[in-house]
């Protein structure tokens, strides 16, 4: 498909959306084109041999406008492009749990993994002459020709419509039949009778090799159930974290005179999580900690001298994880602008999670009521935490160290004073605080990119060197001494060196 096309693909769906699309102009390598919605808006399409035809969205700065773009079906012009070349199969899946089963499925398959480029595609792999592309909208394409691709497509279409299990023994990938039992099965089976005896019970959450779940009794407090399942010991209810002993006593009555319970003894959980762990050592940069469940928290323009102070908390589960650990996730100081984009995109559509931005003004003035760095930062850290909190239950938060723990502790609020907060140096090897370090980033780069537009004037990243301290004079040039609390940090010895 050439760039012309997919002009024309692409504004039908714009269309259809309710937006006003104007006629293109020609740039180079590609075309340009203004979007209406009470506002106007540039997209441009790119052409290149390596990377094809692709949407360019980076000059939207509305990110209510470019999320909805990106919401678009973009695997309609894919499919209409290959269309005869290929042999082409479209999935549509039921939720995100199919996508990391499929995923899963590819992985142990010995799949080879495609980098995504657009950010509207999650992740893509190649297996046996086939390409599979995952989008962010629960779509899969699958392409190509094979003598596979009839197994393929009945293996992934089972998954989709939960028929099968996937397991593997001895490196070979196998279907395993739905009456086999499974945790899910277990959990609709010991519901039943939990329902039986008087208990209210809740939605499973699934973790990497158990589902978790609510109970209740005559609406007192809720207690947490497990079920574990593991190849060679079976699937077990497990009781470990019920509080009350009366009522887990009854349940493991209940439990007693359940036929489908088999596996393991003593309520004792399998160990081969590999998410639900802590490893400590004398050493504080050697500290690993991972929890199925976790809210990441970290911040971007500390050092900056331009630009405001950003903390981003961002909530991860094994499913998540999984993801975005797929789409490339890590520390966003080993990422380009190019993935940083491209990566916060795919965190804000499928994450929770909450952004502070405390810009210059009130940066400047908040900080001679904290004189201190660390407090502030503790305060950002506390209300990032617990904006996640108010949208989702989690027990744990790890936030990267950057002073005395207390700085964080004091400022915690309702909900975060009931939760455990981790604080270890080089945190980012998480992936919740990996992405929240590529959200806190974006936001970074783009109120800089406002700050800019609206002065007038390209902003320097860093701390204090020659190119900051002339930007620093030639702004008071042309606003005055005075303004320059409204794009710096007027703390920094930096202004010493911009005022004399």
């Amino acid at each position: 498909m050439n760039i012309f096309d997919y002009y024309k693909e692409i504004r039908v769906l714009l269309e259809n959306d309710g937006y006003e699309v104007d006629n293109y102009k020609k740039i180079q390598y590609g075309l340009q084109f203004i979007l209406n919605d009470n506002n106007n808006f540039l997209l441009r399409i790119y052409e290149s041999k390596k990377r094809g035809v692709i949407l360019d969205v980076s000059q939207i700065r509305d990110d209510a406008i470019k999320s909805d773009i990106l919401k678009l079906d973009f695997s309609i012009i894919i499919e209409k492009d290959l269309y005869n070349k290929n042999s082409l199969e479209t999935f549509i899946l039921k939720n995100r749990n199919n996508v990391e089963i499929i995923i899963r499925f590819l992985v142990k398959k010995g799949a080879e993994r495609v980098e995504a480029k657009e950010p509207y595609i999650l992740c893509g792999f190649i297996l046996d002459g086939l390409r599979f592309t995952i989008f962010n909208n629960n779509k899969i394409l699958m392409q190509g020709k094979s003598q596979k691709a009839d197994s393929l497509k009945q293996n992934i279409e089972e998954i989709i419509n939960n028929e099968n299990e996937i397991v593997e023994v001895k490196n070979k990938v196998i279907i395993k039949g739905k009456k086999s039992m499974n945790k899910f099965i277990y959990y609709e089976e010991i519901k039943k009778a939990l329902e039986k005896n008087g208990f209210k019970v809740g939605d499973f959450k699934i973790f990497n090799n158990h589902i978790q779940f609510y109970i209740s009794q005559g609406g007192e407090k809720r207690e947490v159930l497990r079920i574990y399942e593991h190849q060679e010991k079976g699937v077990n209810l497990n009781l470990t974290l019920v509080k009350d002993l009366l009522i887990k006593k009854e349940i493991e009555k209940i439990r007693s005179e359940f036929p489908f319970d088999y596996g393991l003894k003593n309520n004792e959980a399998p160990r081969e999580s590999l998410f639900d762990y802590e490893e400590e050592s004398d050493d504080n940069e050697n500290i690993i900690i991972e929890k199925d469940e976790m809210i990441g928290i970290d911040e971007s323009g500390k050092g900056d001298f331009f630009g405001p102070l950003v903390i981003a908390a961002v909530y991860i589960d094994p499913v998540k994880k999984f993801m975005l650990e797929l789409a490339g996730a890590k520390d966003s100081k080993e990422l380009s602008d190019f993935d940083i984009r491209r990566l916060a995109g795919i965190i804000k559509s499928q994450c929770k999670y909450s952004v502070v931005i405390i810009h210059n003004k009130d940066y400047n003035e908040q900080y001679k009521r904290y004189n201190n760095i660390n407090k502030l930062l503790g305060w950002g850290h506390a209300k990032a935490l617990e904006n996640v909190l108010n949208e989702v239950e989690c027990e744990f938060a790890l936030s990267d160290k950057f002073g005395k723990e207390e700085h964080i502790e004091r400022a915690l609020m309702e909900r975060g004073k009931n939760i455990t907060v981790y604080q270890i140096t080089k945190a980012e090897r998480n992936i919740a605080v990996a992405a929240a370090s590529i959200l806190a980033r974006y936001e970074f780069v783009l109120a800089m990119e406002k700050m800019s537009e609206r002065f007038d004037m390209v902003f320097p990243k860093g701390g204090n060197n020659s190119s900051i301290c002339k930007k620093g004079k030639d702004f008071i040039k042309l606003y005055g001494e005075n303004k320059l609390k409204e794009v710096s940090k007027i703390h920094f010895k930096t202004i010493d060196k911009i005022i004399n």
